[in-house]
């Protein structure tokens, strides 16, 4: 099961997250990124507990311009067992994430269209 989670950092780019969500079988939102999705699901903290159960269930999570912290992964970083790949423009933020996320330091915008379009990220 593929898992997407968008973070605030996809604000302004709605259009090409709405679109990118289709390659993802459930999408979820963090606090800051509520209305980003309006039919997504928030997880987290504060969030609907089914929602947190798919995540960990889930085999692959694609987490877009969010942070993580904790209150979306939890104390022990280790809210799923899944392949984690998280893009985020700022680095310093990426470099806080456990060492086992496949961590991508790009544009939201620019990876979604390079995706979308096949185009490599290299």
């Amino acid at each position: 099961m593929r898992v997407l989670i968008v973070g605030n950092g996809c604000r302004g780019y709605e259009k090409e997250v709405n679109q990118f969500t289709k390659f993802f079988d459930y999408t979820f939102t963090t606090w800051r990124g509520i209305d980003i999705v309006p039919e997504a699901r928030r997880c987290g903290i504060k969030s609907d507990p089914g929602a947190n159960e798919l995540i960990k269930k889930a085999d692959e999570v694609c987490v877009l311009g969010s942070r993580l912290h904790i209150g979306q992964r939890g104390y022990n970083g280790e809210f799923t067992n899944a392949k984690v790949t998280v893009v985020d423009i700022d680095q310093d933020e990426l470099d806080k994430l456990p060492k086992k996320y496949i961590r991508i330091n790009i544009d939201v915008k620019t990876f979604i269209l390079r995706i979308i379009n096949n185009d490599s990220l290299i």
